[in-house]
């Protein structure tokens, strides 16, 4: 309270509202302007200061409204000097978080029924009823979600769009929730049925999936070499990348040097390049839990070398996007693709301990280091 009493950036102001705002609806927006020291009016006269446009545009489509030309006569033939503002330029003004902001922040109704196509507005609001997503934020045009309610969001449409009825989607992500094991106690009831599994005979790898030759002593070799070299200064990444590259020329299912060389183009925000090589490592896990059934024990090891680095970068990379949200920086298009990545992670590793998994060789270690631009994002290097 202390605060607003000396934070009093419309003092003396009589301020206009013309248009429909996006974060305040009309009252909230007069109570705050007296908050701050000013005043409002319904009209627009010689004694207003200021002009308020609001974000959501005018009533019937139109591009203007009577109240703002009636401020540029005013201005032009009287000589006056009355502010207009538009929303983001009024949020700035009184402290405000923007549009613009709120948008980069978290995510609007209307950007995720833009992308997600099987979704309406009642379906999401079906699932705030039920708890499966919370709202952070309603403005007064719109409604916001946090990144945590995404994979929810995703996973509705995408089943939906494969044909399945939003009362099924919506039952399966209470049950996922809540728990489905329920025990029925009655005397009467049907008794269960015995379903017998019989042992399938385990699959064999194409030819084709069998690993090239490898030279792990020259990999290790570079692959020590580009750790020198990506110490955190731009002026050697290049180098480390070159030297990442020649490790996997050497072996080319060192998962370190996959996760380290996706790591920099991470941080030149190459994302297409970045992902390309995240899902190779992906890929690779995939033909290792194959391995891994059909008894290949030895050429698994190789595979899953790095499988325990991998977690610790999916957890950092985790905090690291979610540091970039509250920022502030992330987008819709990164978000969906961060949940494709985490996903892929979270069903290999599932994978491989379901089959019993218990060995893999510790992959190549160096000193920790903070990765350049972290402070945009960037998730922490494998081998850390």
């Amino acid at each position: 309270m202390q605060r607003e009493q000396s934070f009093q950036p419309l003092a003396g102001h009589l301020v206009v509202f013309t248009g429909k705002l996006s974060t305040l609806g009309r009252k909230d927006a007069r109570a705050l302007v007296a908050r701050l020291g000013g005043a409002t009016s319904d009209e627009v006269n010689a004694r207003i200061t200021m002009l308020v446009i609001g974000g959501e545009g005018f009533a019937g489509g139109a591009s203007t409204s009577n109240k703002i030309r009636r401020v540029e006569e005013l201005n032009a033939q009287q000589g006056l000097s009355i502010q207009v503002l538009n929303e983001e330029q009024f949020c700035r003004t009184v402290g405000q978080p923007t549009p613009s902001e709120l948008t980069r922040q978290y995510y609007a109704t209307r950007d995720l029924l833009a992308r997600y196509r099987a979704l309406r507005e009642d379906h999401l609001r079906y699932l705030v009823k039920y708890g499966i997503i919370k709202p952070v934020l309603r403005t007064n045009a719109d409604t916001f979600f946090a990144f945590q309610g995404l994979a929810a969001i995703k996973q509705a449409n995408e089943e939906m769009s494969a044909g399945t009825s939003f009362r099924s989607v919506l039952r399966a992500l209470l049950a996922s929730r809540q728990g489905q094991l329920t025990f029925d106690f009655r005397l009467d009831a049907a008794p269960a049925k015995i379903v017998a599994l019989h042992p399938r005979p385990p699959k064999t790898l194409p030819l084709e999936a069998a690993p090239p030759p490898r030279d792990a002593a020259r990999a290790e070799e570079y692959f020590l070499a580009a750790s020198e070299a990506d110490d955190g200064n731009e002026a050697t990444l290049d180098q480390a990348a070159a030297l990442y590259r020649k490790a996997l020329e050497c072996d080319p299912y060192l998962v370190a040097a996959f996760i380290n060389l996706a790591n920099i183009h991470y941080t030149h925000h190459e994302i297409v390049e970045a992902q390309a090589l995240y899902e190779r490592v992906m890929a690779r896990f995939n033909v290792a839990v194959s391995l891994l059934a059909s008894r290949g024990g030895g050429q698994t090891k190789t595979f899953l070398a790095g499988k325990e680095s991998l977690n610790e970068w999916c957890r950092q990379a985790q905090r690291a996007h979610y540091d970039r949200l509250r920022r502030g920086g992330g987008t819709l298009a990164a978000s969906a693709y961060f949940l494709d990545l985490f996903e892929g992670f979270r069903r290999i590793n599932s994978h491989v301990s379901s089959i019993g998994y218990a060995f893999a060789p510790p992959v190549l270690r160096r000193r920790p280091r903070t990765v350049p631009g972290s402070g945009e994002g960037a998730p922490a290097p494998a081998g850390s």
